[in-house]
């Protein structure tokens, strides 16, 4: 059970248990403790994080990697002087379980702003790089299991530019990748050849994101867009595929394949060639490192 500032036991939708110490809570310091720990954290916040007006900011840790949830804590604790708490509840809409960490002191932003100037902004300068993007990947990032190609490796965000700096510290790292940025977004997937690469040199802490650990999801819960995101891969990779194809390397359905192919036409991000036989993505920003 979260405890409050001074102590005392909270209900599970208490922040605080008075008014006192939540105006206390708002105007406590936040210092950094460990500068690898700070550079995990803000790959997580950039990645993750929800920043509120009134001063909270708030993580999210998808429902089916609820294990996750105490280890990221525990990351996240030895970050900064003050601590995010670990909430456990349930959605209004669907009644599925959420777990969310929550900052509930102002002093978080200021720092952040102290420090970047602007958070979460495109172009960070960071110290530690593989802590960052590992802060990023463990929270934002998908493994994906194919039947005839191995895993994949991606990350997307719903917002062009930020994963600019991700993109600059892989370069340095001689990771490669396929990135592509359309109107809905940014979408990268680590190439063949250095996902190897990546699981050494990025120390990872979210256990559904390394291969080798084998763990089960706590829910049926898949991220949103995660089949559309490993689409994207086979057709910036090959140029184009056909349904049946697709289903037979990812071990999918070809009604599913075709159910999110048609989605991402619908976003502008692919197109029907060859007589409405096969798909192809669309000519955008695309790069191939």
């Amino acid at each position: 059970m979260a405890k409050c500032i001074c102590g005392k036991k909270l209900e599970p939708d208490q922040k605080y248990c008075s008014r006192e110490c939540g105006g206390k809570m708002h105007l406590l310091e936040c210092e950094i403790i460990d500068q690898q720990y700070f550079n995990y954290a803000i790959g997580v916040l950039q990645g993750s994080g929800t920043f509120f007006k009134k001063g909270t900011v708030v993580i999210e840790v998808n429902s089916g990697e609820a294990p996750f949830a105490s280890i990221l804590k525990k990351e996240l604790d030895k970050a900064f002087s003050i601590k995010p708490e670990l909430y456990n509840n349930s959605r209004k809409d669907n009644g599925r379980k959420r777990y969310q960490l929550s900052y509930n002191s102002k002093s978080l932003q200021s720092k952040l702003k102290d420090i970047f100037g602007e958070f979460p902004k495109r172009i960070l300068e960071i110290d530690y790089p593989k802590e960052f993007i590992a802060g990023w990947f463990d929270t934002r990032g998908v493994v994906y299991e194919t039947v005839l190609d191995g895993n994949l490796f991606m990350m997307t965000t719903e917002a062009q530019g930020m994963l600019e700096t991700v993109k600059r510290e892989l370069k340095k790292l001689d990771i490669h990748y396929i990135y592509i940025q359309h109107e809905k977004g940014e979408y990268l997937v680590i190439k063949e050849q250095s996902r190897e690469d990546f699981i050494e040199k990025i120390p990872l802490k979210n256990p559904y994101r390394i291969p080798s650990v084998k763990i089960n999801r706590t829910s049926r819960y898949r991220q949103r867009g995660e089949l559309q995101n490993v689409l994207m891969y086979y057709l910036l990779s090959d140029g184009y595929k056909e349904a049946e194809d697709l289903a037979n390397r990812t071990g999918e359905t070809k009604t599913a394949i075709s159910n999110n192919l048609a989605r991402l036409k619908n976003k502008g991000i692919i197109d029907l060639i060859r007589r409405n036989i096969s798909w192809s993505i669309i000519d955008e920003d695309k790069e191939n490192d």
